[in-house]
């Protein structure tokens, strides 16, 4: 793995805007789901850097809203969600996999840290539990378990939205529908 130099010429960035107090790290997600990192502390590079090299282009990521220290993210084509732990990156905390077709979207828990909804062309928007994961470091946990909710809609979901305001409440999009579920 090649530590990518982000203030090299020709890459966009501007080394003036960036933080000078940061560490740059390149983590690479391979097609088995399992990962490796490199980090650099030294050096010009001063910038945080979190790369996702796969061979399929990652469609969709999010931040988790109560920790920032949970990612997830979806290659495209895929029937899996993996999470990322930025504390450990060489290895997924967790993935998520019991969509029966592409999963289209994800969305995290406003008010707790271990909820995301996920949502795909099965139809289904599953709520999983990530604090339920056996988290191991060394490798990568399968979500076998059922998820905490399901719901089964007449189409597939493309869109997933949990309220901020109103935190029972998922809004999932689909043909031309809008449902919005309590949960």
């Amino acid at each position: 793995n090649q530590h990518r130099n982000t203030n090299s010429p020709g890459n966009g960035m501007n080394s003036n805007s960036m933080s000078n107090n940061k560490v740059g790290l390149t983590h690479k997600l391979n097609d088995d789901g399992l990962g490796t990192s490199t980090s650099n502390s030294s050096g010009t590079a001063n910038m945080t850097t979190v790369t996702k090299e796969i061979r399929r282009p990652l469609l969709r990521l999010a931040w988790n809203k109560q920790d920032s220290n949970y990612i997830a993210t979806m290659p495209l084509d895929s029937t899996e969600i993996i999470i990322l732990d930025i504390r450990f990156p060489c290895t997924p905390l967790t993935q998520l996999d019991d969509h029966r077709g592409f999963v289209n979207d994800m969305a995290w828990a406003p008010h707790t840290s271990c909820h995301i909804c996920t949502a795909g062309d099965d139809s289904q928007a599953l709520i999983w539990d990530i604090s339920k994961q056996n988290h191991d470091s060394n490798k990568l946990q399968s979500n076998k378990d059922e998820p905490l909710l399901s719901y089964q809609a007449s189409g597939e979901i493309n869109k997933v939205h949990w309220s901020h305001s109103q935190t029972d409440w998922i809004a999932v999009c689909y043909d031309q529908t809008l449902e919005i579920l309590r949960v």
